[in-house]
């Protein structure tokens, strides 16, 4: 057998890939599946987002152009028609002289009105009035109530641009990205789990001295690298695939040719970056950085003396690619972070725009460099 394939079978012995595996399922149902993925779209206006973007993406493809915009304003007339439809025979809306979206509107203040002074003398509401909020609920009910406001919202908005007007939403984008961060975290854990404990089993059974006495020995080095760093591919591109499968029915496939940029999406990008291009890269980034960790821990896990002074050079490195720097790196990565009238509340404008790939270049080197120190400390020294 060769050293590449003892090495190989080193790494996945039974007990790392069982650990491995139940590690990696109870990341994703403690910390990755949260109530946005569960239930994908969150939320009854994020999923009316969501589903427009699908119907325009259909229709206009990646962006809204002037022609597509004068499509939308018709949109909205036809829309104001069905709510108009809807109210005259909704039980109760023509006799409150409802009969207009106008009519709506106007009625909607009054009552919010009247509830407001209600609440301030620290009252209860009357029974008129508890109809007229029963009444306003109803129609705000209504499919073609939602579909006027939502509209009329997003043309609002679109028309405050020009050119390739983007149309996504972060209704539903924020759910991706709070995703996406959780997993930035397990894609650093997963390379250490692989790459630190194969690392460190060596000078805990005492096999150094026999390794470096042979010529074949000599070269465990650079078997045992390769086959890590092999194995933390393996276990990054397999936990995409399995992070992937919560959205694989999801529809999300129809709106990656879509502009990511737009009044609505909070992102703002320095290219014409689409959705899935922008996944990609982000996922690409974080690979990166998973990778980069994953050689940082080798590097300490063959400096340790046991599994203890393993953990305890390892795991900061953990905690800090991981669960600090990688989510906070990577959230809306290559874009602007502080965007002006953002629709997002979570943007900020603490890293410049590809800021992200000086910091992992500066970590993939700092990796390269200790890696390169190891293997030159190691020649020198006489090692038991």
């Amino acid at each position: 057998m060769s050293l590449f394939a003892q090495e190989l079978k080193k790494i996945w012995r039974p007990g790392i890939f069982v650990a491995l595996l139940v590690s990696g399922i109870a990341f994703w149902f403690l910390v990755g599946r949260g109530p946005g993925i569960a239930a994908f779209p969150n939320g009854s206006q994020a999923t009316f987002h969501f589903e427009l973007a699908q119907e325009w993406a259909d229709r206009f493809g990646a962006a809204i152009d002037d022609d597509g915009l004068r499509e939308i304003r018709e949109d909205v007339h036809l829309a104001e028609e069905a709510l108009e439809s809807d109210l005259a025979t909704l039980e109760g809306a023509a006799e409150r002289g409802i009969r207009t979206r106008a009519d709506f509107d106007a009625f909607s203040n009054e009552v919010l009105d009247r509830e407001l002074e209600v609440q301030q003398a620290g009252g209860e509401p009357d029974d008129a009035l508890k109809e007229d909020i029963a009444l306003r609920e109803q129609i705000l009910a209504l499919p073609s109530c939602e579909r006027v406001y939502e509209t009329d919202f997003f043309l609002q908005a679109l028309e405050g641009e020009e050119g390739a007007r983007g149309y996504l939403s972060h209704m539903w984008l924020q759910d991706i990205e709070t995703y996406l961060n959780r997993l930035s975290t397990w894609l650093v854990v997963a390379p250490v789990f692989v790459m630190a404990p194969a690392a460190a089993s060596d000078r805990l059974h005492h096999m150094r001295a026999a390794q470096w006495s042979s010529r074949v020995g000599r070269k465990v080095f650079g078997a045992q690298l390769a086959t890590a760093m092999l194995s933390a591919a393996l276990v990054l591109i397999a936990s995409m695939l399995a992070w992937a499968i919560p959205f694989a029915g999801a529809g999300i496939d129809a709106l990656l040719g879509c502009a990511i940029s737009g009044p609505l999406s909070g992102y703002a990008c320095g290219c014409d970056m689409t959705l899935g291009a922008y996944m990609a890269a982000r996922i690409a980034l974080m690979a990166g950085l998973g990778l980069a960790a994953g050689l940082l821990s080798f590097v300490l896990a063959r400096m340790s003396s046991g599994y203890v002074g393993m953990l305890l050079r390892v795991v900061p490195v953990c905690a800090a690619l991981g669960w600090l720097l990688g989510p906070t790196l990577f959230d809306h990565a290559l874009c602007e972070r502080a965007v002006p009238g953002s629709a997002n509340p979570f943007s900020t404008g603490w890293l410049p725009v590809g800021g992200e790939l000086a910091f992992i270049a500066a970590i993939a080197m700092a990796a390269i460099a200790a890696c390169v120190f190891s293997y030159m400390r190691e020649g020198r020294l006489d090692l038991r």
